[in-house]
This record gives C-alpha cells, sequence and structure tokens, in this order.
C-alpha cells in the first residue's frame, strides 16, 4: 500500500462518526482558485479540496490542477480560500505559497502543500 492510500486510511480512521466526518470536513473543506487572463489576473474557483493535515497537506481532483493533459497553467499563483459563513464575517481565510507535489489520474488524487510559514508571513501573523 502507497503513502497516499496510507494517508486516506488514517483521515478515514480518525472520523468514525459520520456527523465527526461532515463537521470535520466542513471545516477543511477550501475553494481552489487560479488566476484568469480574461479577467486580468483576478481569480476565479476552479473547485474544491480539504486538508488532511496540520501541516499544509491539501487534497484534490486532477481536474482542478491540470487542464487538457497538463498542469493549468498559474498553478504558482493558485490560492486557496475558505468561503465566508455569512455576507458579514468578511473575506473568507486564505492560502498562498503552494506546490503541486503529486498528481494520480487513475486515484482521481492530487496533492497540493500548503506553505504556512510563507503565507503567515506576507498576511503579517
Amino acid at each position: 500500500m502507497g503513502w497516499k492510500q496510507r494517508l486516506l486510511r488514517l483521515f478515514i480512521r480518525k472520523h468514525t462518526s459520520i456527523r465527526d466526518t461532515l463537521q470535520n470536513s466542513s471545516l477543511a473543506t477550501f475553494s481552489v482558485l487560479f488566476p484568469d487572463p480574461a479577467m486580468k489576473g483576478m481569480t476565479r474557483p476552479i473547485g474544491t479540496g480539504f486538508f488532511v493535515s496540520a501541516d499544509g497537506w491539501f487534497v484534490t481532483a486532477p481536474h482542478v490542477v491540470m487542464e487538457g493533459g497538463k498542469i493549468r497553467p498559474g498553478i504558482e499563483q493558485c490560492q486557496l480560500e475558505k468561503e465566508r459563513i455569512d455576507e458579514f464575517a468578511g473575506p473568507g481565510a486564505g492560502c498562498q505559497f503552494i506546490t503541486l507535489e503529486y498528481v494520480d489520474e487513475q486515484l482521481d488524487l492530487a496533492l497540493l502543500k500548503v506553505d504556512f510559514k510563507k503565507t503567515n508571513q506576507k498576511l503579517g501573523w
């Protein structure tokens, strides 16, 4: 069994009840945004994914990070954004400094790694 299967089994094992799983998944789910040249570099959501570890491992699908069999243009400016809970909450949490670490189209799995240290430094935290 490969490391990606072990990672997914560990995640599933930690969340024994459906209620716990849904609550934790909701908290860990973010939109994946890419710059759109047609919108003068503004970002637009391409898909979603979720964090599987506190040290920045993020799971999404290959179609989110790839286009036409190649890595999607602008991946180095890709961002993760948490949707706002309500309209008065202000902007959602965001992550930058993301690298694509692994893609397996047969497993429908793409792993990204967020550098929280760089993101926090940029935000002044």
